[in-house]
C-alpha cells in the first residue's frame, strides 16, 4: 500500500509517519525525529507542526520542552492501516 503513497505523499513526510507509526507509543523530541527520519530539522518541524494541526500528532509538554506522540484517533488507525 505504501506504493500508492508514494506519488500522493512527500518521502520527508512518510519517513516522520513511519517513526510515529512504527513507535506508536514512544515520545519523540524534535530532534530524535529529525535524526530518525534524516530529514533537516527546520523541515521535520514544519512537517510535524502540520501533523499536529491534522490530528495525526500529539504535541506533550513538559517544562519547557515539546514531546510528540502519535495521536490516538480513527484518522491513525485509518494510516496505520495503509502504512503497514
Amino acid at each position: 500500500m505504501i506504493d500508492v503513497l508514494e506519488g500522493l505523499v512527500d518521502k520527508k513526510v512518510r519517513n516522520i509517519l513511519k517513526i510515529f507509526i512504527k513507535n506508536k507509543d514512544e515520545l519523540f523530541h524534535l530532534k530524535k525525529i529529525s535524526e530518525m527520519s534524516k530529514v533537516p530539522i527546520a523541515t521535520s518541524f514544519r512537517i510535524v507542526r502540520r501533523l499536529v494541526m491534522l490530528g495525526f500528532v500529539r504535541v506533550i509538554r513538559v517544562g519547557k520542552f515539546k514531546l510528540y506522540k502519535l495521536a490516538d484517533n480513527k484518522k491513525t488507525e485509518l494510516l496505520r492501516g495503509l502504512l503497514k
